[in-house]
């Protein structure tokens, strides 16, 4: 408790029973946001889907070479689609807290043509299990532990 510890119990114990934990895990995925869409961009920037497989082929080869040209930072494998798009698909991409989970989407207008291309939204939109692991320790849980920290202490 150190600076804290003139804390009375009876203080602490009605600091604690005034945290909502799903306030504090909204508040946190809302502060996080623009860390979890990273993820999600760099997966499509590679062309993984949220289950880590590819999103998809271009059907013809002559596309998939321009598109490979024409992009200097194309990482995806050649053919794999890469939804690392410049401009308003990436730029519309959100991350919000919805009950017990975070929907990832863009409001850009070709976002439902890119997700039937992949076989669905949860493809694109989503982070794998590599990168779920990342955010929660790494982004999410120290967010989230100063939030609960300052809640129970009244910082």
């Amino acid at each position: 408790l150190n600076k804290k510890e003139n804390m009375d119990l009876e203080q602490f114990r009605d600091n604690l029973l005034s945290i909502s934990v799903n306030d504090l895990v909204n508040e946190t995925v809302v502060e996080t946001e623009q860390q979890i869409l990273n993820h999600n961009k760099t997966q499509m920037l590679f062309g993984k889907g949220t289950d880590g497989q590819d999103l998809g082929h271009y059907k013809w080869p002559e596309y998939a070479e321009a598109k490979a040209k024409f992009f200097a930072n194309y990482h995806a494998p050649f053919g794999v689609y890469n939804y690392y798009k410049f401009g308003s698909f990436q730029d519309l991409m959100f991350a919000r807290p919805i009950l017990t989970a975070i929907e990832i989407g863009s409001t850009d207008k070709k976002t439902k043509r890119l997700e039937t291309l992949a076989g669905g939204a949860n493809r694109v939109f989503g982070l794998t299990d590599e990168n779920l692991q990342k955010y929660s320790g790494d982004e999410f849980k120290p967010v989230f532990v100063e939030k609960l920290r300052s809640k129970i202490f009244k910082t």
